[in-house]
């Protein structure tokens, strides 16, 4: 809620209780009053109901977002600009609106995702972790090692040998 309208309607308000107390005002300027509360809480509810509106919004294109990073996840082709352009959005625009309502940009989304989709490779597959990367959509194995120990601080074949290693001891 906008601080200037709360302000306003708190300070009406105090006038008409006060106006209730001493018997202060005049019939025409109590009626002043009650129509400015109105007009007051009437543009405090359309702030509202437009802030409403603008986060379906955001939701909206967030949702958009989600579908089209899951179906485009294996691409390494796929970028912020190329998702951007295919939702019609400036790049920054979407990032921005995706940012504040996913608390992380997208080329950490994106990239987030594309490492969970790897750690099922590398623990249910046999499948080399070059292959992996490429499947996950990394442009290059050196990408994918950088960014997979950055978030698990730890490589993908220790990683995988790990999981392999404690999948054998609960056996």
């Amino acid at each position: 809620m906008d601080t200037i309208n709360t302000n306003v309607v708190r300070e009406l308000f105090h006038a008409l209780l006060y106006e209730q107390e001493n018997k202060c005002f005049t019939e025409q300027k109590y009626q002043a009053t009650v129509k400015l509360l109105l007009i007051s809480l009437n543009e405090t509810v359309m702030d509202i109901i437009n802030n409403s509106k603008k986060n379906e919004n955001n939701k909206s294109i967030v949702n958009k977002v989600i579908q089209l990073v899951y179906e485009n996840l294996s691409d390494p082709g796929f970028s912020v600009k190329r998702l951007a352009d295919t939702l019609c959005y400036n790049p920054d625009y979407l990032n921005r609106h995706f940012k504040s309502l996913m608390k992380r940009s997208l080329i950490e989304y994106i990239i987030d995702k594309r490492i969970e989709h790897s750690l099922v490779a590398l623990i249910d597959s046999d499948k080399t972790i070059s292959a992996i990367a490429e499947d996950s959509g990394f442009s290059s194995y050196r990408d994918f090692v950088h960014q997979f120990k950055r978030r698990k601080d730890m490589t993908p074949s220790n990683y995988r040998n790990y999981h392999r290693m404690l999948h054998i001891t609960n056996s």
